[in-house]
């Protein structure tokens, strides 16, 4: 390497490191990134209701793993990620998830808008800390 050159560890520059240390400010163990997987819901909501036209937004939402995957991340940023996020938190994450995915199906039956914003809420909140489990 020479003087100039970014320094590359596993794949990674130093400043593509940092960035993604940068990521993982909140000391949950999940990267920020992630939450977007949940940002489109409130956009299908009309109050407490969800509007009609965007039933078909609702779609399955990917676990943490996935959503790296199809964001584009190359393998050694994906690696990186992974190493430095908390299983712990990552399996609370996926759980939110599934329950979500689980009810999908219901919620755009009935138009429950005030279950998407609990959703939303919940996600938010592993991003802060720690979900309870009577949330």
């Amino acid at each position: 390497m020479t003087e100039g050159e970014p320094k590359i560890l596993d794949g990674l520059t130093d400043e593509r490191r940092k960035l993604i240390d940068a990521h993982f400010t909140s000391g949950v163990g999940l990267y920020r990134d992630v939450i977007n997987i949940w940002t489109p819901l409130p956009m299908v909501l009309d109050g407490d209701s969800i509007d009609g036209a965007f039933l078909v937004d609702l779609k399955p939402l990917p676990h943490y793993a996935e959503y790296l995957d199809a964001r584009q991340y190359t393998p050694s940023e994906i690696k990186y990620i992974a190493q430095k996020s908390s299983s712990e938190a990552i399996t609370k994450f996926d759980a939110l998830i599934d329950e979500y995915n689980a009810d999908r199906e219901r919620i755009k039956k009935q138009k429950d808008g005030k279950k998407i914003k609990k959703f939303v809420s919940r996600a938010e909140a592993l991003f802060k800390k720690s979900i309870p489990d009577d949330l």
